[in-house]
């Protein structure tokens, strides 16, 4: 089982750990070309997996949580980043909740994330609401103005960067901005393929070490 990414994509030179997200109905394994990529920028890659359709977000960060009390602890030495695809985001964002005091933190970057609620889940939702006995984390994830959505907690304690897609259905660029966000673009991709962009993973790095994308 593939965690952290093998030296033979590149040798880690930098004393830093990048963890990456992935979202609802994904893998880790989505997120592996992007972490190679990461990789051979000399940055240490963990892929981080969780069951994404059988727990709620509330659920799904509090497993996170977990994963990090021990992760930091083996990391203390380092400056933790954290990039997500989707909801990856949204559960990244409420694990963070308790974590306010640890001055390690580098930046969250958040590829297509559903900040202010995806206008998808709610329709899914209203057509089909036993979805959500089979998707868990779904009506959480519905941009109605009394979704758990809203209340996510924003970390203050990392640099937030936000890659909106272009010709995302599931999470329009609007929709993806966050309070206290330090930089906002939209790229020509869609929610999908936005994880492998090009033009996503150069701003990921720019982002990751100038705050900007």
């Amino acid at each position: 089982m593939i965690n952290y990414l093998r030296s033979k994509f590149g040798i880690a030179d930098k004393n830093e750990v990048i963890v990456l997200v992935h979202g609802l109905l994904r893998t880790k394994y989505s997120m592996y070309r992007l972490g190679r990529y990461l990789r051979r920028h000399g940055y240490i890659v963990y892929l981080y997996g969780y069951p994404s359709t059988k727990f709620n977000i509330v659920e799904l960060s509090n497993h996170m949580q977990h994963f990090l009390n021990t992760f930091t602890e083996q990391h203390a030495d380092k400056k933790i980043h954290f990039v997500t695809h989707s909801m990856g985001g949204i559960i990244s964002r409420e694990a963070l909740r308790n974590f306010s005091d640890l001055p390690y933190f580098g930046s969250l970057v958040m590829l297509a994330p559903p900040n202010k609620g995806s206008p998808i889940a709610y329709s899914l939702l209203k057509r089909f609401p036993f979805l959500a006995q089979i998707l868990k984390p779904l009506p959480q994830l519905s941009n109605d103005p009394f979704s758990f959505i809203h209340q996510v907690h924003i970390p203050t304690n990392i640099q937030i960067g936000v890659i909106a897609a272009k010709y995302d259905r599931k999470v329009p660029p609007e929709l993806t901005h966050i309070a206290g966000e330090k930089d906002h673009i939209t790229l020509r991709t869609n929610h999908t393929l936005i994880i492998n962009s090009r033009k996503a993973k150069k701003a990921i790095l720019n982002f990751i070490s100038s705050g900007k994308f």
